[in-house]
């Protein structure tokens, strides 16, 4: 009895070409070759692979590479090979890359010039190429900077520094308290938008320890090239905020041979406070800080909103544009 699967292949009016049997004990009528190709029916590795080899043969296999051009206007035009079932965006990722511009920043149009739309940058290469061929302009549409900062945070201990910064960095917080020794780097970056430019700015972060008990030579070099300073008061502590004025800012404004930016948070607003608000904005203002936020660790309370505001500061003094 023959077996209850056979596996055919069929040319290009749908009739068979070879039997490939799936059991060596059915003996088929014929042993002649068909179309040159010898079958061995008791060699079924070997008569797959002739009837692969005879198939493709037959239909040959669909070339998957396609290749796209890309022109932007600082370099020549450049031809990329890529998958047809490729999404657009990857091979336009990595142009944008190679060329240093954020894709946020560009607009891809035609040859002709007709825009492409954002949604078919999610599409298979080969969809795009139907719609709209496969020569494509970038344009920058929005000027990219790209800048670091340096960034201080002092205060007293348990002010909640450290707190402040990993939920601005991580988006989470922890109730057990680990003393900051010496010095402990955040990183975190922004985007910042204007209307004719595209800013993509890291504040880096550098967490000093309350227990500075002066400030000699070898702290103050912690300061040296910072670009802005926050400072940190404990709600629930008045007396933390009386060292702001008698000890933490005069201090930094003795030693700092540049003026930098100062904002001043109010930390633990979520929690039963020691000192009126009222009190704070008027220390504020006395000391000379413009910007004041009353802030939250544990539930995220104007954290992101006090770390952005010192962004257009930087953008403005620093790179002296906005």
């Amino acid at each position: 009895m023959p077996v209850a699967k056979e596996w055919r292949s069929a040319d290009a009016l749908n009739k068979p070409v070879i039997p490939v049997f799936t059991s060596p004990e059915y003996i088929p009528p014929l042993l002649a070759s068909r179309l040159g190709i010898q079958i061995d029916v008791f060699n079924l590795e070997d008569n797959i692979k002739k009837l692969r080899t005879l198939i493709i043969k037959k239909v040959p296999k669909e070339a998957q590479a396609i290749p796209l051009q890309f022109k932007f206007p600082k370099t020549e035009a450049e031809t990329v090979q890529t998958n047809k079932s490729t999404s657009f965006i990857l091979p336009l990722l990595n142009f944008c890359m190679e060329n240093g511009v954020s894709i946020k920043n560009i607009l891809v149009t035609t040859a002709a010039g007709e825009r492409v739309p954002d949604p078919y940058f999610d599409e298979p290469v080969s969809n795009v190429i139907a719609k709209f061929g496969s020569e494509f302009k970038i344009i920058l549409e929005k000027t990219q900077i790209i800048a670091n900062f340096k960034i201080c945070i002092i205060g007293e201990e348990k002010s909640g520094k450290s707190k402040l910064l990993q939920y601005c960095v991580e988006c989470s917080y922890d109730d057990e308290y680990i003393p900051t020794i010496g010095v402990d780097h955040w990183v975190k970056s922004f985007n910042h938008q204007s209307p004719e430019k595209d800013f993509e700015i890291t504040l880096i972060f550098w967490d000093l320890g309350g227990s500075f008990d002066q400030f000699d030579t070898v702290k103050m070099d912690l300061f040296n090239e910072t670009d802005g300073i926050f400072i940190v008061g404990d709600l629930t502590n008045k007396e933390s905020f009386a060292q702001i004025e008698s000890y933490w800012l005069p201090n930094i404004q003795k030693n700092l041979n540049m003026e930098v930016p100062i904002i001043l948070l109010a930390n633990k607003c979520d929690l039963e406070a020691d000192i009126k608000k009222t009190v704070v904005g008027r220390l504020a203002k006395k000391l000379g800080i413009e910007k004041v936020f009353f802030t939250s660790a544990k539930t995220g309370e104007n954290v992101d909103e006090a770390f952005k505001s010192i962004i257009p500061i930087l953008i403005g003094k620093e790179l002296k544009i906005l």
